[in-house]
C-alpha cells in the first residue's frame, strides 16, 4: 500500500514534517496562482500539483529539469486531458475518471 500512496498538502511546514517522519514517501505541493513561486522548483518535494490552466511547455521543462513530477488538477474536458497527455503530465486529478480512461487509451494506443 505505501508504494501507492502520495501525501500532498498546501502547506509547505506538513510537507516538511512528512518528509522528516516518512522520507520514502512522495509528497508534493499543491498550489494555484496565489501560490505559485519560482523556488517551487527546488523545493524539497517530489511532486507539483497544479491547476491545470498554469501549466505550459516552460513550467514542464522547469519542473523536468529540477526531477519534480506534476500533477494537474481537476481536468474534466476531454480535449484538455489531451492537451495535458501532450505537454507530459506524470497525473490527471479529474472528475470523470472514466473520461480520462478512454483518452488515455487512445493517447497510449497512439504513440
Amino acid at each position: 500500500m505505501e508504494n501507492e500512496c502520495v501525501l500532498t498538502s498546501f502547506d509547505f511546514s506538513v510537507i516538511n514534517e512528512i518528509k522528516q517522519r516518512a522520507p520514502e514517501l512522495p509528497a508534493g505541493y499543491i498550489f494555484n496562482v496565489r501560490g505559485f513561486r519560482p523556488h517551487v522548483f527546488t523545493a524539497p518535494v517530489d511532486i507539483l500539483s497544479i491547476h491545470f490552466a498554469l501549466v505550459n511547455g516552460f513550467f514542464m521543462r522547469q519542473a523536468r529539469k529540477h526531477g519534480k513530477k506534476v500533477f494537474v488538477w481537476t481536468v474534466n474536458s476531454p480535449w484538455m486531458m489531451r492537451c495535458m497527455c501532450r505537454l507530459g503530465v506524470h497525473g490527471i486529478i479529474t472528475d470523470f475518471p472514466d473520461r480520462l480512461a478512454d483518452v488515455v487509451n487512445v493517447w497510449t494506443k497512439s504513440r
